[in-house]
């Protein structure tokens, strides 16, 4: 049950109820099989990607699906509310090409 969520695939798909489960069986079996501690810091990176902060010192229950679902909803809100950085005008993006490419390779006018 925990082993899917050790590969990236996985996680392109995976629901709060995929990780909740996933998280419930590795946290049985961590301690006495090393993988599934692996596949449990596996999801803590994952999560922590998707905005989702796992700390077991902060209350954090990624295994209770509610309490996930709803982390990952405010994630995803922070991500949307979030100004994201403009780029800078084509003009200024063109320019800095030709320069680069001058300084490269100059140029021959005949």
């Amino acid at each position: 049950m925990w082993r899917p969520a050790t590969r990236p695939s996985w996680w392109r798909q995976a629901s709060a109820e995929d990780i909740a489960r996933a998280w419930r069986a590795s946290a049985e079996w961590a301690a006495v099989d090393p993988r599934a501690e692996a596949a449990q810091r596996v999801m803590v990176v994952r999560l922590a990607e998707r905005g989702v902060r796992v700390d077991p010192q902060t209350g954090a229950r990624p295994g209770d699906e509610a309490w996930l679902s709803d982390q990952l909803d405010r994630a995803a809100m922070d991500d949307v509310d979030r100004p994201q950085p403009l780029s800078p005008p084509p003009r200024r993006r063109a320019g800095r090409l030709r320069r680069h490419l001058h300084h490269r390779a100059p140029l021959r006018r005949a």
